[in-house]
């Protein structure tokens, strides 16, 4: 069933990010796709948390060594091509990596998006203090073309220094809490999509100096108890009174509301 196609169209992305990584993208990979397609569609679904692992949706796994067979001899070509790949290989990296490759299905729609959007945060796999041994990822779209509405971003790590301690550092020295000097240091680090969710303060501050792009108000109809602790947002008027381009969106939240409003 996972036979490769030797049609295939194979086209490498060298230097992506600071550090110079490298992708390939293969096209056509499957000789057998909707075999494939059909075997994932089948397979028990899990959202369990820790097996989903910060992904959105759901998760199914097929634990098949052919998986592994067939794709293994195919990287190896590829990566030991240091002109191709545009690096030298960690052999042992790779190996760590192939030795742990099972099919694992991710499902992921609209809704599932809608109901985990924090989800879609970059998901980080290596740490500088820790770095991991599977350096090596595979990811293979099984989507019908009117299916697709999107792919993968990279994302890089911006520095040794981690960029919390930086703007801590930054912060200490300064001693007062000053946003626009935050984001100018975050700016340094190549940092320019940035999801903010503060508090009272920190979001009054963002809407009356008007430093945002996008600004989601999310409405519960429950009403909390005056027994429990809470802050009212104090900055709602400001937001209903100076910004008038919004938006309410249906994202199959039930009975929550989401409206964005734009700067």
């Amino acid at each position: 069933m996972f036979e490769l196609n030797p049609q295939m169209e194979i086209t490498a992305v060298n230097d992506i990010g600071p550090d110079g990584r490298c992708a390939i993208v293969i096209d056509n990979l499957y000789e057998n796709p909707d075999a494939v397609r059909d075997l994932a569609i089948k397979l028990p679904r899990s959202k369990n948390v820790n097996f989903v692992n910060h992904h959105s949706g759901t998760r199914a796994a097929y634990e098949t060594g052919e998986v592994r067979k067939n794709l293994e001899l195919l990287l190896e070509e590829l990566t030991d091509n240091q002109e191709f790949w545009g690096r030298k290989t960690d052999k042992q990296a790779r190996s760590n990596s192939m030795q742990h490759m099972w099919f694992l299905v991710d499902y992921i729609n609209e809704q599932s998006i809608a109901e985990e959007p924090l989800r879609l945060l970059p998901f980080q796999c290596y740490y500088e203090h820790n770095p991991s041994p599977f350096q090596f990822t595979v990811d293979i779209f099984l989507n019908r073309t009117k299916e697709c509405f999107g792919g993968i971003n990279v994302w890089n790590f911006a520095g040794k220094t981690s960029i919390v301690e930086d703007v801590k550092n930054m912060y200490a020295d300064k001693g007062k809490f000053d946003i626009k000097a935050i984001l100018k240091k975050l700016y340094t680090h190549n940092c320019r999509n940035l999801l903010i969710e503060g508090g009272d303060c920190l979001t009054s501050h963002l809407l009356k100096n008007r430093i945002f792009n996008k600004f989601y108000l999310y409405k519960s109809p429950k009403n909390l108890s005056k027994k429990t602790d809470y802050l009212i947002f104090k900055s709602l008027d400001v937001l209903k009174k100076n910004y008038k381009n919004k938006f309410n969106l249906n994202l199959f939240l039930g009975k929550d509301k989401i409206t964005l409003y734009k700067n």
